[in-house]
């Protein structure tokens, strides 16, 4: 069998009508298509036996980059009947027409191939398609005529994808049209408006249904004649108004999986499931059900994925549950569910997965829930589950655990070490057991928040496999242990050449912060409010381990008693993200110009410390140098002996992404540089979506402590959208810059405590974001400004001891400001001091 000659060059032209974006070789399925040779031995080509013809082509994934022209010689190919061409980069191209030239068509899939614009309405003249896939292609979009040709003309079509596709224009009444074929459409998050035709829930061929995450979409669901059959229901809305019928339901009793995740209306009785008999998967996941969980689920034997995790059930876990032995995975987390967990847990002998977490489940864990034949991940954290843990029976499968947040107390069990597979083992009360370190396959060891103490076992050493140790918030004392007694600078995880971090703070460890570890995948060391003291170590930044940290990317020191200088070798940890060495420790002299080749330097915490020399010693200018790292966002350099002046930043690109910036409590001097605050872009504008400023891990957070609201307090998750600049405890002087007022996402500026003159300038107005300012004890004179009162979100405002006159501006939130905010100037006048001069006069 060999391909007509003419439909073999088609394809190589198609071919090399793109670039493929591969760093290293074409891609499998292109790599066969030479020159020479027969297309129908080519990857991703088939051909009709008899002829050659080519009747199916799939380069899906192929990594093609480029646009998918009207001229392409794929539309020669008039024989194909299948054609993929999903999961590439059609460079935001719009579909070309002409695939209404291959009439030959059952199938065509576009989905995930960056194509753009209208859907040609010629598609509906592929009257042969039984299977269109156009999904996610964002900026793709199906107005209300061509949608209605696809749905009359595509008479064939048994499935139908049009997931993150804009068919807002579309009415619904359209979907009333569609084939009768159809078994299968996938409509998510399609941006659908109006009520959902109830028509089409008594489609007699309904497979599958998926119109989930379309959030202004409302309806209901009618009742269903006994012919229906719906195999597979995927009804995730975002907003969805869904009501259900009994009748409804008791009619689904051939359906096999059912996915109806974030519906915010749901919460009706749910007692009907039971009648779901051929029920295998079930997701009632983020609803608003309540009530009892209906015993009833557990007669579907049948089921192996049950998530009614956060709904608002109450009561007690069923004992029938226990009953589901085909049970694979169940997730009844974020409820208010109480009483203990069944005995007869040791019936599901397939539970690969249970998620029991934020409920209020009590009493003693069963021994038999450790030894599960299958199970290999169990999450009971947050819960009220009390008692010693018993020691429990073998099982190879378990390979993560956690318990944190309960009322355990007592050992660990040495059964634990038992657990052969384990690859994380969270927050387990009592003493470390060296059995502990028998788990050679452990990865993670958080053992944090409990009440540990003495030292840590040197038989740690033996978890070849441990990536993570986090020991914190506990009791625990000595020194670091070495792992070889003979190397006098071998430390915790010389041996463990996995190891990515160790996380041991808030506890009474001692000895010379030279026996940090040392490793060549460290990522992590976080040692803080420990008793750790001396020089920092010379094995951290010198020549020698510059490949030992070169990964590392987060080092916290931070409240030991570290003194002596930074080392300006600090440079060659090339990829580290945050640098926290504050809080008593007493590092002296001036910070090293080198920390500036830091480039992935995300957060500087140097506050607490005896740091001196002139700003202009450092590079001339300090903030100028610091702002040439490109990710910096957090600067924190409080209570230390810096001097001199600031100066405006060098180039455009200075201090972009900072976000916190506090210098409080130094002794800098001058006038505030106008263009350093214009070049704060994060502070003009940020995104407004809430995530916190994190590793890539989830078990760290970063955190700084710093003057909150008139509070010192220490902000253990930063948001990404938090804004604060502490300029306060100084000695500047001149005015304010009219740059600071167009920070329009500040939430915080605290300039007290300074020698500030001039007026408050009415551009203060701008400062819409801004929940605290404080322009307290400075030289400040004027009046108030009336657009202080569209400052709608300030909650603490300070402007005691200044020089102010006038008025105090009335309305919205200056109602609630006591007289503590205004003191001591006397010639103001209003609520709530009427007038503070005169009483000050009465005096």
């Amino acid at each position: 069998m060999l391909c007509p000659r003419d439909q073999g060059l088609a394809l190589l032209q198609f071919k090399k009508s793109f670039s493929i974006t591969t760093t290293s070789i074409v891609h499998p399925v292109l790599e066969s298509w030479k020159e020479g040779t027969d297309c129908c031995s080519w990857n991703g080509v088939e051909c009709d036996i008899e002829n050659g013809h080519v009747l199916g082509l799939n380069v899906s994934g192929s990594k093609l980059h480029g646009a998918l022209n009207s001229n392409s010689t794929l539309f020669f190919l008039t024989h194909l009947q299948t054609l993929d061409l999903s999961n590439n980069d059609f460079n935001s191209s719009h579909i070309p027409s002409q695939f209404s030239h291959l009439l030959n068509l059952t199938c065509l899939n576009l989905s995930s191939s960056n194509v753009v614009g209208q859907v040609p309405s010629e598609i509906s003249l592929l009257s042969k398609l039984a299977f269109l896939d156009l999904s996610f292609n964002e900026n793709l979009v199906l107005e209300t005529t061509s949608f209605t040709k696809v749905v009359q003309n595509l008479t064939k079509l048994r499935e139908l994808s049009l997931s993150a596709v804009d068919i807002s224009s579309v009415a619904l009444y359209s979907l009333m049209n569609l084939s009768s074929s159809l078994s299968s459409p996938r409509l998510a998050s399609c941006a659908l408006q109006g009520k959902f035709p109830d028509e089409n829930f008594h489609r007699s061929n309904l497979q599958l249904l998926d119109i989930k995450n379309n959030k202004d979409l409302t309806g209901s669901f009618p009742r269903f004649n006994e012919s229906s059959r719906l195999w597979f229901l995927a009804l995730s809305f975002t907003s969805m108004s869904i009501y259900l019928e009994h009748d409804f339901f008791c009619s689904l009793s051939s359906l096999k999986e059912m996915y109806l995740s974030n519906c915010n209306s749901m919460g009706s009785n749910s007692a009907f499931l039971g009648n779901l008999t051929q029920l295998t998967k079930l997701d009632l996941s983020n609803n608003n059900f309540n009530g009892q969980i209906p015993s009833s689920l557990g007669t579907l034997e049948h089921l192996n994925f049950l998530d009614l995790s956060n709904n608002s059930f109450g009561g007690l876990i069923p004992f029938g549950f226990c009953n589901l032995t085909k049970l694979q995975f169940l997730s009844l987390s974020s409820n208010r569910l109480t009483g203990i967990i069944p005995s007869q847990v040791h019936n599901l002998s397939s539970l690969n997965q249970l998620y029991l977490f934020n409920n209020f489940l009590k009493g003693a864990l069963p021994p038999s829930l450790f030894s599960l034949p299958s199970l290999e991940y169990l999450f009971l954290e947050n819960n009220l589950f009390s008692g010693h843990l018993s020691q429990f029976q073998y099982t190879s499968s378990l390979k993560y655990i956690d318990l944190s947040s309960n009322l355990l107390d007592g050992a660990i069990p040495s059964s634990i070490a038992n657990l052969v597979n384990l690859e994380r083992n969270n927050k387990l009360e009592g003493p470390i057991p060296s059995s502990t370190f028998k788990l050679i396959n452990l990865r993670i060891l958080d053992l944090s928040a409990n009440k540990l103490n003495g030292e840590i076992p040197t038989s740690i050493c033996q978890l070849k496999s441990l990536e993570v140790v986090k020991l914190s918030d506990k009791k625990l004392s000595g020194s670091i242990p070495h792992c070889q007694e003979n190397l006098s600078n071998d430390v915790l995880t010389q041996d463990n050449q996995l190891m990515s971090s160790v996380i041991t703070q808030n506890n009474l460890l001692t000895g010379f912060i030279s026996q940090l570890p040392s490793n060549s995948v460290m990522e992590v060391v976080h040692f803080s409010n420990n008793l750790l003291d001396g020089l920092l170590p010379s094995s951290l930044t010198s020549h020698t381990s510059q490949f030992q940290f070169r990964t590392l990317n987060y080092l916290d020191l931070s409240n030991n008693l570290l003194d002596g200088p930074i080392p300006s070798s600090v440079s060659r940890l090339v990829n580290l993200s945050v640098l926290i060495l504050s809080s008593n420790n007493k590092l002296i002299q001036e910070i090293p110009p080198s920390i500036c080749d830091l480039k992935s330097l995300e957060i500087l915490d140097l506050s607490n410390n005896s740091l001196s020399g002139s700003i202009a010693q450092i590079e001339d200018t300090f903030p100028s140098v610091l702002g040439t790292l490109p990710k910096l966002r957090v600067l924190i350099l409080r209570f230390n002996k810096l001097h001199g002046s600031m100066q405006s930043p060098s180039t455009k690109l200075s201090f972009t992404k900072l976000r916190i910036l506090d210098i409080s409590n130094n002794v800098l001097n001058g006038n505030l540089p106008s263009k350093f605050f214009m070049n704060l872009k994060a502070m003009i504008d940020v995104d407004r979506d809430m995530e916190y400023m994190m590793m890539k891990y989830y078990y760290y957070d970063y955190s700084a402590r710093m003057t909150w609201k008139g509070f010192e307090i220490e902000l253990v998750k930063i948001l990404t959208t938090l804004t604060i600049i502490d300029l306060s405890g100084n000695k500047f002087t001149g005015k304010i810059p009219e740059t600071i007022w167009k920070l329009k996402s500040l939430q915080q500026l605290n300039l007290s405590n300074n020698r500030l003159t001039g007026c408050i300038q009415p551009s203060l107005g701008n400062l819409s974001s801004s929940e605290s300012l404080y322009l307290s004890y400075n030289l400040l004179t004027g009046e108030i400004p009336l657009q202080m009162v569209d400052l709608t979100c300030l909650e603490i405002l300070n402007l005691s001891y200044n020089q102010l006159e006038g008025l105090i501006p009335q309305g919205k939130q200056f109602s609630a400001f006591e007289n503590s905010s205004y003191l001591r100037n006397l010639g103001l006048c209003g609520f709530p001091c009427y007038c503070i001069s005169a009483k000050t006069r009465k005096k």
